[in-house]
């Protein structure tokens, strides 16, 4: 604790424990990570957000580069960012990203200081910050073109958010929690519920009492980021969600991992693979209508693996 007196001390220690996880992790993703890539099979982007960055900055298409064909199956935010890192650096690929991650990273660690000064004191926030800055997992993330790192941001901006709300309640913070969960929500669709429970959660007498027309203003400003987007989705695809084509999957691989984990005891890249070659094996029997244009053939795809994967967990409470 006097260690920790002494550091809280510091004049902006916040700033010096950001550029320390800024330091880390790109000392992991620049040098650690092009040697343990290769031998322990991480691949640099395993979802393909790479392409749909280069989608649109290349075509100016939310789709997988260099097919120009429109996708549903990803949130548009981080193939944005992408885009906007590539557009800035002509194309310095994946450095561009991985650096802008690893700033994200560091910027991670100066809300987590905040929130917990705020909350608590400034030698617990310099505690809680110094863990985010060292914990080897976040690190780890910075390193790939993986959606967690913009993630992980925005679902540290959110708490911050919800405290500042509470703290200082207008309609300007309430604005600000309402985009940060709709920018959420346009990352990974998972963020849906918080459209409904922020709000809801917001409402009850805990802290700072908020006005109904606040509550409100979150909902609306959140529903007003993701509606163009879920409106585009249904437009092509006749579904209205932020994601079209891709839960299907999530949900098969999902009982998989579980199904399979006997087999291969908490390896994920080799739970992956029996994964995807069960899912390929059964998508091979899918019959579809001649008519079927690819986007269809891929939605009823998904569709089918949906169907499975509720149908399994419905017929079998104890594997659920």
């Amino acid at each position: 604790m006097r260690f920790l007196l002494r550091l809280s001390e510091v004049r902006g220690i916040q700033w010096h424990i950001g550029m320390l996880g800024l330091g880390l992790s790109a000392a992991f993703t620049f040098l650690i990570y092009p040697a343990i890539a290769g031998p322990d099979h991480a691949v640099l982007d395993p979802d393909f957000h790479g392409p749909l960055g280069f989608g649109l900055w290349k075509l100016h298409t939310f789709s997988y580069y260099p097919d120009s064909i429109p996708t549903t199956a990803r949130g548009p935010l981080y193939p944005a960012f992408i885009a906007a890192m590539l557009a800035a650096t002509d194309g310095w690929w994946p450095y561009s990203v991985q650096a802008a991650q690893c700033a994200l990273f560091g910027l991670g660690c100066v809300l987590a200081f905040w929130v917990a000064n705020t909350l608590w004191n400034r030698q617990l926030a310099v505690l809680a910050a110094g863990l985010c800055a060292l914990d080897p997992y976040l690190i780890w993330y910075s390193s790939r073109i993986w959606v967690e790192p913009l993630m992980i941001f925005l679902f540290t901006a959110l708490i911050a958010a919800v405290v500042l709300v509470k703290r200082r309640p207008s309609v300007w913070t309430a604005l600000l929690v309402g985009v940060i969960v709709g920018l959420s929500i346009m990352t990974k669709s998972v963020y849906a519920p918080f459209l409904v429970l922020t709000p809801a959660l917001l409402a009850l007498p805990f802290g700072a009492r908020l006005k109904p027309a606040l509550v409100a203003a979150v909902l609306v400003a959140g529903a007003l980021v993701v509606a163009p987007w879920t409106i585009r989705n249904g437009r092509l695809t006749g579904i209205y969600a932020p994601e079209v084509g891709n839960t299907g999957f999530t949900l098969h691989q999902g009982n998989d991992f579980v199904q399979d984990f006997h087999r291969a005891p908490f390896s994920v890249s080799a739970l992956h693979v029996i994964s995807v070659a069960r899912i390929k094996e059964e998508a091979d029997s899918v019959d579809f209508p001649p008519d079927f244009t690819l986007r269809q053939r891929l939605l009823a795809l998904d569709a089918a693996r949906r169907r499975t994967a509720i149908d399994k967990m419905l017929g079998s409470p104890g594997f659920f």
